[in-house]
């Protein structure tokens, strides 16, 4: 594994919460991430959206050479893990045509909202999973990804529910599988605590490489704001930014 000093920024990040170092030891299965699926009731418009227009753009299983068909007429495939309401999701999949994007979110709510954008807008590059996404990394072929953001992430605050939280040593084994060599993983929190787990989990990777050691406060360049960041930052709370990318070997 390769030796890791991230910097002050990260360092002051780390003090605020060395128990989560245990709590990461403690909880390494996968669990359940999210919490509810559905907030209030749909609209008909809402509702319509999702009985005709997500059975096409749903992303189903599919056997590897299925898979690598699919994503035959772009140039790469990107992931979006609980992309919300979709603003950054869709932004992306405007900015990057040549790219299969594809989203996965289990809050019905927020996947009827990004239905919406993609109807309104047009936008034929983007495919859905409506669902939890662990089962859906599972049944991707190895080396398929070239990209992954996991972005504002419920940081499940509680210390019972920490076993909850979706970055966890198995999330990373999972990844590394599925990600081409030198793919990006972007994630993003606006908690501190959350961001001092996240940091440690960045520290025990042999698999990634961490690239912003020196700067967790820049976003991506094609970054598009997310509702959860700009809530934030209305508060006073600015986000934290890890970078990583797939280690070659």
């Amino acid at each position: 594994m390769s030796a890791f000093f991230p910097s002050k920024f990260f360092i002051d990040i780390l003090c605020t919460s060395m128990e989560t170092k245990m709590q990461i030891l403690k909880h390494p299965r996968t669990l359940r991430s999210f919490g509810r699926v559905k907030a209030r009731p749909l609209t008909d418009q809402q509702q319509h959206l999702i009985d005709h227009l997500l059975p096409q753009l749903r992303v189903t299983p599919l056997s590897d050479g299925q898979w690598e068909a699919w994503a035959a007429p772009y140039h790469a495939v990107w992931l979006e893990i609980g992309f919300g309401g979709g603003e950054h999701l869709l932004s992306i999949a405007q900015r990057y045509p040549e790219v299969l994007c594809l989203g996965a979110e289990p809050f019905l709510n927020g996947v009827a909202q990004c239905l919406r954008g993609i109807d309104e807008a047009k936008i034929p590059n983007i495919a859905l999973h409506p669902h939890d996404v662990h089962p859906l990394l599972d049944a991707m072929p190895d080396s398929y990804l070239n990209r992954v953001d996991i972005l504002f992430p419920d940081p499940w605050r509680k210390r019972a529910h920490y076993k909850r939280r979706i970055i966890n040593p198995a999330l990373f084994a999972r990844l590394a599988r599925i990600m081409r060599p030198h793919a990006s993983l972007w994630i993003a929190t606006d908690h501190r605590d959350y961001a001092a787990w996240i940091t440690h989990q960045c520290l025990q990777q042999s698999a990634f490489t961490w690239v912003n050691q020196e700067d967790g406060a820049t976003p991506p360049s094609d970054w598009h704001p997310t509702r959860y960041q700009m809530k934030a930052e209305a508060q006073g709370i600015a986000p934290v930014f890890f970078h990583l990318t797939r280690s070659s070997t």
